[in-house]
């Protein structure tokens, strides 16, 4: 097919589709540093709650809320993935000696556009699971929880040798 018009609209789909990844890519790094935010807050509260009930096992009880949001920061970092490989597909695409033949044909048959979220629901429910624990693995996702759950072990001892 080599209608100008076609081709165009296409390419204006693209440009919207990559800039809206670009957009909620960064979106998902904000909703990530308010979940650790989060994590932070509650290890504090229970930090306060366990001295203040002169109860270091709070810390402790402080460890299941802190993994939740472990778990929900891997959800979403999981998304955020998706949208990272799609931004990275249109770029090698717009890059590519592929983009230059479909510019100078007028037809972009070999790319297709918009398909940021075709692929969430074709995977089954043990391929999520697995991609939310990668995700969680990440080392930016790891360390600060993990750093988080070590504060809640670490105050635990310290509250038990030091509360009366």
């Amino acid at each position: 097919m080599r209608d100008k018009d076609f081709f165009d609209r296409k390419l204006i789909i693209l440009m919207k589709e990559w800039d809206y990844l670009q957009t909620h890519i960064a979106r998902f790094d904000t909703i990530s540093f308010s979940i650790r935010q989060w994590s932070v807050t509650i290890f504090t509260a229970f930090l306060g709650g366990s001295i203040a009930l002169k109860n270091p096992q709070g810390m402790l009880i402080a460890i299941v809320p802190v993994l939740l949001l472990w778990r929900m920061d891997g959800l979403w970092k999981s998304i955020q993935l998706r949208l990272i490989d799609r931004n990275a597909e249109i770029q090698f695409f717009l890059a590519s000696k592929e983009f230059e033949d479909a510019h100078t044909n007028l037809s972009m048959d070999s790319f297709v556009t918009p398909t940021m979220f075709q692929g969430f629901r074709k995977t089954t429910l043990w391929a999520k699971i697995i991609n939310v624990l990668r995700a969680a693995a990440l080392r930016n996702v790891l360390l600060s929880h993990i750093a988080i759950l070590l504060f809640c072990f670490a105050s635990y001892i310290f509250l038990r040798a030091w509360l009366p």
